[in-house]
């Protein structure tokens, strides 16, 4: 039987919204620099600590200096696994820089069971008083999804969304220790229990 399998992401926003956000992302963040320092900032303001990266530090930098930089920061403050390799790290970078500048509307509701895979830790206690004005119009949507159990997948559902939470925060529950309690909960998904 077909379902869809959701990792820790809220629903898709409003074509409208979407689109206002995705325009202040291109306008605002025109190098590598620039989107390392505004994610550090991001994540701090998400999960209350203060980034030390900023534009005049990483410049100087060559580009894999400057990634390796971004991911010590991660690390510092344990939002990323130490000792991930820098493949896999850049890869998943690649993976948050594309995803910051799609918009996807679903075009119907899909007849099939949707389960929400949400991380145990973080994301949920943003303080939008630290957020800038470009971001608040993204951050104040995002906000009011996650106060919606279901973070706005019903929406898209004919029936009903299963939510499981999963140890880790949204970057370490892909990774050991972790991804083994995820790789269980997927394998009791495909088996149909």
């Amino acid at each position: 039987m077909a379902q869809v399998v959701i990792f820790d992401t809220v629903a898709p926003l409003p074509n409208e919204v979407a689109e206002d956000i995705v325009e202040d992302v291109e306008t605002s963040v025109e190098s590598d620099v620039e989107y390392y320092v505004e994610l550090a900032e991001s994540l701090g303001d998400a999960y209350g600590y203060k980034p030390s990266l900023t534009v005049e530090l990483l410049e100087p930098l060559d580009a894999e200096t400057q990634l390796l930089r971004f991911k010590e920061e991660l690390e510092r403050f344990q939002l990323f696994p130490k000792n991930t390799p820098m493949q896999q790290f850049r890869g998943l970078m690649d993976v948050f820089k594309t995803n910051a500048q799609m918009t996807y509307q679903p075009s119907q509701v899909m007849p099939v069971p949707i389960t929400l895979i949400c991380a145990e830790e973080g994301g949920d206690s943003q303080d939008s008083d630290n957020q800038d004005s470009d971001n608040q119009n993204s951050d104040d949507s995002h906000a009011q999804q996650r106060q919606d159990p279901t973070w706005g997948w019903s929406r898209y559902a004919k029936g009903s969304v299963d939510v499981i939470l999963s140890p880790g925060t949204h970057m370490s529950m892909i990774v050991e220790p972790h991804v083994e309690a995820l790789s269980a909960t997927l394998q009791s998904l495909l088996e149909g229990k």
